[in-house]
């Protein structure tokens, strides 16, 4: 079979084929929690049924939904002009998911086997936020397989096809969420990097071209809305009266960001330190220490105690249950400074290339993240897990690492793989 199926598209088939089964498992065993209930069938069925009714001229002007409406246009349009019920919709939404994943595993088997590149695909897809968003109508996957597309075309070897492949996955992307728009600066990076130093400026041109038809549609709806979101949800709208959490930012997301990454990232630091260790030689653990440092600085400088509405989910829980000090958390801030070492130890351990991409999507991820003031999981999770998995599959796998890292990249990877199962598992097996 692989010799009939390229390797690389048959890790993808198997994750898109892994996320269908987890998904529709899902849906008949475990309960949406009252979040995905509420979001689904206040926001994202009314809004869809609304452009439904409204084809072949929908109203954009303002529809009870934050984001821009590409993900609910297209199940309108098949609500409309293919006869699709809502469990029609939910077949197309969970394609969107097999999208995601095949996307994934196709980036991850460019340089690892694909026993490790599937290996490597589970955190993400059993991300209890990846598997809601297959299993109920919600357009979050949508987003992030745009998103997974532009970060793996951008480790691919540049070449103005993909740059243009890069710029029309943009273009859709703000379609769907405008908050992605950050994505446009890993465009010009993939096309600027080559693998020496120097930027490649001519290719950069390509680049910035790319980007220019998502920065026209994201410059269409905020003068068809007067502002970044339809205008219920902006000051005196009727759903921002419902709550103030859409106004102001989130001077925190950068020492959260850092903590999900220390969270996420401890379990597959094996797969980085060999690599690292060998380009930094006897600098490692001066340099593994400064970042270790700079993670503790971001995530002290922030106030990290548990607020609501800004701050809910996951790791906030954790906050919430123990101490904090002067408005601290020390569990943010330990998990930060963990953070900054695992981040630290990816950059070491990747190529020139592949480092500047990787630096300009997190950075960028983390400035788009800063402008809004709710941070919570579901937003971060899904992106740091593509993140952390794509540059780990940069590096050696366990088929060409000898000695004690081996088992630790496996037994790692294995733990972050049953965590996301435990959690996603008594979620939705308690959510009612």
């Amino acid at each position: 079979m692989e010799r009939a199926i390229p390797r690389r598209a048959l890790a993808g088939i198997i994750l898109a084929a892994l996320i269908m089964a987890v998904a529709a498992l899902a849906f008949q065993v475990l309960k949406p929690s009252s979040r995905i209930t509420y979001d689904e069938q206040t926001h994202h069925v009314p809004a869809i049924r609304r452009f439904a009714e409204q084809m072949p001229t929908p109203d954009l002007r303002d529809y009870p939904v934050a984001t821009t409406p590409g993900y609910h246009l297209v199940m309108a349009m098949a609500s409309r002009y293919l006869g699709a019920n809502e469990s029609g919709l939910r077949g197309i939404n969970i394609g969107l998911s097999m999208g995601l994943m095949g996307i994934l595993g196709w980036g991850l088997a460019k340089r690892q086997p694909i026993g490790w590149a599937v290996l490597l695909g589970l955190p993400l897809l059993l991300c209890v936020y990846v598997v809601t968003s297959a299993a109920w109508l919600l357009p979050e996957n949508a987003a992030w397989a745009l998103v997974a597309l532009i970060l793996v075309l951008a480790l691919e070897r540049p070449t103005t096809r993909t740059i243009f492949m890069m710029g029309a996955a943009l273009a859709v992307l703000v379609l769907v969420r405008q908050a992605h728009v950050w994505c446009g600066a890993v465009i010009l990076a993939a096309a600027l990097m080559d693998e020496d130093t120097k930027p490649n400026l001519r290719r950069g041109a390509l680049g910035a071209a790319a980007t220019v038809p998502a920065a026209v549609a994201l410059g269409a709806f905020v003068t068809i809305w007067g502002g970044l979101v339809p205008p219920m949800f902006q000051p005196g709208g009727k759903a921002y009266e419902l709550s103030t959490q859409y106004g102001g930012w989130g001077p925190a997301a950068p020492a959260f960001t850092l903590a999900m990454l220390g969270f996420f990232g401890v379990p597959l630091l094996a797969w980085f330190w060999p690599a690292a260790r060998q380009r930094l030689g006897k600098r490692f653990w001066t340099v593994v220490l400064i970042g270790a440092a700079a993670g503790l600085i971001v995530g002290l400088v922030p106030e990290t105690s548990y607020h609501f509405p800004d701050r809910r989910s996951g790791l906030w829980r954790a906050v919430d249950m123990l101490p904090v000090f002067h408005e601290r958390s020390p569990l943010i801030v330990c998990l930060a400074a963990a953070g900054g070492a695992v981040v630290t130890l990816a950059f070491m351990a990747v190529g020139h290339r592949e480092r500047a991409i990787l630096a300009v999507a997190l950075f960028g991820f983390v400035a788009a993240q800063t402008v809004n003031p709710m941070i919570w999981q579901r937003y971060y999770e899904p992106f740091l897990l593509i993140w952390l998995v794509l540059a780990a599959s940069q590096t050696d796998g366990p088929t060409r690492t000898r000695g004690i890292a081996r088992p630790l990249q496996i037994g790692g990877l294995s733990i972050l793989i049953g965590l996301e199962v435990i959690v996603t598992w008594f979620t939705l097996k308690s959510a009612g």
